[in-house]
């Protein structure tokens, strides 16, 4: 029953997880849970490479659970794989932050600001 820790290193599973994961949100799942199930569907999706679909289940993860930084940094990473970089930014900046040291964030932050040609920003 549960795929989902296997989601993220085996695709085969993603989609299985992901409607699982969408039928427990739909039959009403509420609770410290909901924010999390939602964060696996956009791991998952992710995974599927449905990134638009990842960007709206972390986007109602973060509605959930806004203090979770996790929940950002997935959907920046989403934003930026369908071009949305401005907006990758910005969650890459938050995530900044809350984690200053974050290598990864600097790294992607730096290639959304390459893709719309804000050099000495992505420097």
């Amino acid at each position: 029953q549960y795929y989902y820790s296997d989601c993220a290193t085996k695709r085969k599973y993603c989609k299985r997880a992901a409607e699982d994961l969408r039928g427990a949100v739909e039959a009403g799942l509420s609770g410290p849970q909901l924010p999390d199930c939602h964060y696996h569907i956009g791991l998952a999706s992710a995974n599927l490479g449905l990134h638009e679909e990842a960007v709206t289940a972390l986007t109602a993860a973060m509605e959930l659970g806004p203090e979770s930084v996790k929940f950002v940094h997935e959907r920046a990473k989403c934003l930026q794989m369908v071009g949305r970089h401005k907006e990758a930014i910005d969650d890459f900046s938050r995530v900044l932050r809350a984690y200053p040291n974050n290598a990864h964030a600097y790294f992607r932050r730096g290639f959304a600001y390459k893709e719309l040609g804000l050099f000495e920003q992505a420097a």
